[in-house]
């Protein structure tokens, strides 16, 4: 009997243990998750706002509770502080030329690097300004690209699939070997864009303009490219013959 009570007292004395440590880690995250914000927040220190984007991505990877706000945080920090404005035409662009400042490159790279395998949800980053350079291999597959300006933008190998890339704006961008499988992107614009070896396959590229553009060896198989312009563009052994016109 008194082995009985001891093993008893042990079980429960182990699962009172573990809930402590739950609680404990709860509310580690907890409060590191409330200081990251806070400092996301600081108007007067880029390094600080970068150093809080660097902290959430910490956040995400250790708590897979809190990873799906985390992200939202991040697109909602970036639709927000680098916002495309609206032109004359109705489509959308940045409204300066230069990259964006280092805080918003980082939340993009962050949100682009993500664990995508335990998303709930798309990460919406329409109508924003994405002038990026470090965003070269990044994954962008079921996000929301909606009017977004990459113009100038470096992504090469960076994955779309799956994306939503309709108005969305590539011109000048690096795109070597870049996969856009499966993307809505009637309307997009490639205009003068770097885009040899890229993939769009099974895309809707209705209305895309890739004027200019150097499209050399990439593939189309499956893909609707009516109204699709490609004027000037290097089309160097790029075979249409699957594609939907």
């Amino acid at each position: 009997m008194a082995a009985i009570g001891a093993l008893v007292f042990t079980q429960q004395s182990l699962r009172a243990t573990q809930e402590q440590l739950i609680i404990s880690r709860n509310g580690q995250s907890s409060e590191r998750f409330t200081k990251a914000i806070e400092q996301l927040g600081n108007k007067e220190s880029i390094d600080v706002r970068v150093g809080s984007i660097y902290a959430l991505e910490r956040l995400a990877k250790d708590s897979g509770t809190d990873r799906p706000v985390i992200m939202e945080v991040l697109a909602n920090f970036v639709r927000t502080r680098s916002p495309a404005v609206q032109q004359p035409d109705g489509t959308y662009a940045c409204a300066s030329e230069d990259r964006v400042p280092a805080d918003i490159e980082a939340a993009v790279v962050v949100i682009g690097r993500r664990d995508r395998g335990r998303d709930e949800n798309f990460v919406d980053l329409g109508r924003s300004c994405l002038r990026v350079r470090g965003a070269n291999q990044a994954d962008f597959s079921q996000t929301i690209l909606y009017h977004s300006d990459f113009t100038g933008a470096s992504l090469k190998q960076a994955r779309f699939v799956g994306t939503t890339v309709q108005h969305a704006r590539f011109d000048h961008a690096i795109l070597y070997g870049a996969n856009f499988s499966g993307v809505t992107g009637d309307g997009a614009s490639f205009r003068l864009a770097s885009l040899p070896n890229a993939t769009f396959d099974r895309a809707d590229l209705r209305g895309a303009d890739f004027t200019g553009a150097y499209v050399g060896d990439s593939s189309f198989d499956a893909s609707v490219v009516t109204g699709t312009k490609f004027e000037a563009a290097d089309l160097t052994r790029v075979d249409f013959s699957k594609a939907i016109s």
